[in-house]
């Protein structure tokens, strides 16, 4: 069950970033640095979240993503 679990965190952080990559794309469109600045922050901190359930939640050998 852990593993399904961690499979669906995975998915779900996978769709946020792809809807702010999307949105950041639109941002750059705009021209308005502050959204811009925004969404990558927002682009980061999910990155950030990834990285950290790799390194300290996975199983290893298994990739989620």
């Amino acid at each position: 069950m852990p593993n399904e679990y961690s499979i669906a965190i995975h998915e779900h952080l996978s769709r946020l970033i792809e809807t702010t990559r999307s949105r950041l794309d639109t941002v750059r469109a705009t021209g308005d640095a502050s959204a811009e600045s925004y969404c990558r922050g927002q682009r980061d901190e999910l990155d950030w979240i990834r990285d950290y359930l790799k390194q300290n939640s996975d199983l290893k050998g298994f990739t989620y993503y």
